[in-house]
């Protein structure tokens, strides 16, 4: 756009993540206080945070004395974990249960449903008029669509799942708002596992049930658990994602032109794109079990530290002009989906999801612009993932 109301300095723009921990935007390590007063490292250097999600010093088993979850929300699953809270060799095993569903093969055979789904949408859209939402428009329909159907979700219950997963990402609710939501959800899938006449032959919670759960490999609990996590991390994040996308291409719509000139660097623009819009903004958070030396600091057992990934993702020394979103950027891995064992398990679903609705909704809508200024955009400052909770845009 050539309004000036677009125009926002680096600094001070809501689009970077300098924000959350400004103690440590000039430092690799800074010490914060959590949202209860807990102490923490903050790690926000590529290396150093590479290094705390793959080092076994730091645990991530949310039942370890002393460890606090980055929101209260969180924090009120922390002595009943889900597995990604867990260390080997209960994570491995748990893991296991359905890593096999979202292996890079397996999904790239799904590009063509989810290229259905996001056509499905865009042919929805030109049906309306502008201005329009395009986070309920169309992230959240592209991306919630494609989890839940994988997933075997019944269409008529994923509004009800959007509400549940957006309780769970708040970063201002209450330890006891977040009980309350997660029981919701666990009781909801109760019910499918309880009851599979709901769900697809072709899908992933059946497949759960038809083969770890009734091989005795997961707990009853546990299987709730696995699959509560597949919904609550499978599209929020890409949603989020997705719609930072059009902001981004709406103040700055020439860089864009990749999609239509370079087709096949498409694949290389998301992974830009994950980098500068690291959406999980809080970062992850581990705890010490031993006296660690690491960036000029020990951090003693039982301590926790924070892996800062979007502070990571913007280190000058790793990404040059890291504020500057660079389509020919040369390929240096992000960690934008974390590092290490815990590292997302659905990655390949969220790569092929942004490959095919960013270049999809650019080329249908290319007058694609902000309705309002960028700084009255509501961004997500109140949740843990980062994005917008409205995105009014013309064409």
């Amino acid at each position: 756009m050539e309004s000036p109301d677009t125009q926002v300095s680096p600094a001070d723009s809501p689009l970077e993540p300098y924000h959350i921990y400004p103690e440590a935007k000039s430092c690799p390590v800074a010490k914060v206080g959590l949202w209860n007063g807990t102490p923490a490292h903050v790690f926000s250097g590529y290396d150093e945070v590479r290094t705390v999600l793959q080092d076994r010093r730091f645990s991530s088993d949310s039942r370890r004395p002393n460890f606090t979850e980055l929101t209260p929300t969180l924090q009120s699953q922390a002595a009943a974990p889900p597995f990604v809270r867990t260390d080997n060799p209960d994570h491995r095993r748990l893991r296991s249960t359905i890593a096999r569903e979202f292996l890079p093969k397996r999904i790239e055979k799904l590009r063509p449903a989810i290229r259905e789904i996001v056509q499905g949408v865009l042919d929805g859209l030109a049906e309306t008029s502008p201005p329009q939402d395009m986070l309920e428009a169309f992230a959240v329909p592209v991306a919630s669509a494609t989890i839940f159907r994988l997933l075997g979700i019944p269409a008529e219950d994923r509004a009800f799942l959007a509400r549940c997963v957006k309780g769970v990402v708040t970063a201002v609710g209450s330890e006891e708002e977040g009980a309350e939501v997660f029981r919701t959800l666990g009781e909801y899938i109760s019910g499918l596992l309880l009851d599979l006449s709901v769900l697809p032959e072709d899908s992933v919670i059946r497949r759960l049930v038809t083969g770890p759960y009734q091989g005795k490999q997961l707990t009853f609990a546990e299987a709730v658990s696995v699959i509560l996590m597949l919904i609550v991390g499978g599209y929020d994040t890409t949603a989020s994602t997705i719609s930072l996308s059009l902001v981004s291409y709406a103040l700055q719509p020439e860089k864009f032109s990749v999609v239509h000139e370079r087709p096949e660097r498409i694949p290389l623009l998301v992974e830009e794109l994950l980098r500068y819009h690291t959406v999980t903004q809080l970062g992850l958070g581990r705890i010490a079990t031993e006296d660690v030396e690491m960036g000029g600091v020990t951090v003693h057992a039982g301590e926790m530290v924070v892996a800062a990934l979007p502070l990571a993702n913007r280190e000058e020394s790793v990404f040059p002009n890291p504020d500057e979103l660079d389509f020919d950027r040369p390929s240096v891995p992000h960690v934008g989906f974390g590092y290490g064992p815990h590292q997302c398990v659905g990655q390949a679903l969220a790569r092929v999801e942004l490959q095919e609705a960013i270049p999809a909704v650019i080329r249908r809508l290319p007058g694609m612009r902000l309705a309002c200024a960028l700084e009255d955009l509501p961004f997500r400052h109140d949740m843990a993932i980062y994005g917008v909770h409205e995105l009014p845009m013309t064409w």
